[in-house]
């Protein structure tokens, strides 16, 4: 009987340990925490910070000093992630995770990408855990920005800028890709055994990025003729491409080609697409 009791107590005891009478509470963080993806060319960023609001506080110059560390954030370090290697402000950044802090000043701020992780605040900074360090202006924006914000904006295929916004300030720090490096190292593997779609896409690329225009025409009318000028959209590129070597009688002819493909597949798009190119060649 003693045991027993000993025993019935003992399961109590567990049982109020492992569920205390008073439940935890539950409430919304301050500065809740965001993680921003963008790809940019073929590279892509990856984010993650919190976000403090205004609250009818002066930001910049009171609550985040000029001239002093600031985390650029609130709570954990805000981190950044390049799935490629990344060149910010002319300095080049191998690929992987950094954190990103800054020194905002009235009329230039410090932005570093460094190598430090977790860092609790100013007193750990070490500046030999820098792996980039750019001076950059301020903005002043219009509108004011009541929730701290990091965007990844201004995107083409090798550039783009991460854009810090909060209160009336913004601060656009410069990115450059090596898309076109990249892009042209798999037109070249692929070239030795390509498809349609591949020398359409190819001549697509050169004719976007204005390279190599005759080698774009090659591929172009290779696209067109393996698939028997069956698609507008292979026969307008063709054509767009012929327009831009000043080849304007073939230009023409190819998009009259290309509005014949379109009314056959019932593509309206391409067809209006092919007259206003003919109408551009005959003005």
């Amino acid at each position: 009987m003693k045991n027993l009791f000993y025993l019935m107590l003992m399961t109590c005891i567990c049982i109020f340990t492992a569920h205390p009478l008073t439940a935890q509470v539950q409430a919304p963080s301050a500065s809740p925490t965001a993680t921003l993806k963008q790809d940019v060319g073929l590279t892509d960023i990856e984010i993650t910070y919190s976000r403090p609001g205004v609250k009818n506080r002066t930001i910049f110059g009171e609550l985040v000093p000029y001239d002093q560390f600031w985390r650029t954030g609130a709570n954990a370090t805000t981190k950044v992630s390049f799935g490629d290697d990344v060149m910010i402000g002319g300095k080049q950044l191998k690929k992987g995770t950094y954190s990103l802090f800054t020194y905002p000043g009235e009329k230039e701020w410090t932005v570093i990408f460094s190598h430090a992780m977790n860092l609790p605040g100013a007193d750990g900074y070490d500046k030999s855990n820098d792996a980039a360090r750019i001076q950059i202006k301020p903005e002043t924006l219009p509108h004011k920005v009541e929730t701290f914000t990091i965007g990844v904006g201004n995107i083409r295929n090798n550039t783009a800028t991460i854009d810090l916004s909060w209160e009336n300030t913004r601060v656009s720090i410069p990115v450059s890709l090596n898309t076109d490096e990249k892009v042209f190292a798999s037109i070249d593997q692929v070239m030795n055994g390509p498809s349609s779609g591949d020398y359409y896409t190819a001549s697509g690329y050169y004719l976007a990025t204005g390279k190599n225009l005759e080698q774009a025409h090659e591929w172009a009318s290779k696209a067109v003729e393996m698939t028997d000028a069956k698609f507008p959209w292979f026969i307008y590129n063709k054509a767009q491409i012929e327009a831009e070597l000043g080849k304007k009688d073939e230009a023409e002819k190819t998009a009259k080609q290309g509005i014949s493909a379109a009314k056959a597949m019932g593509n309206d798009h391409y067809v209006m697409l092919h007259e206003k190119l003919i109408e551009k060649l005959n003005k």
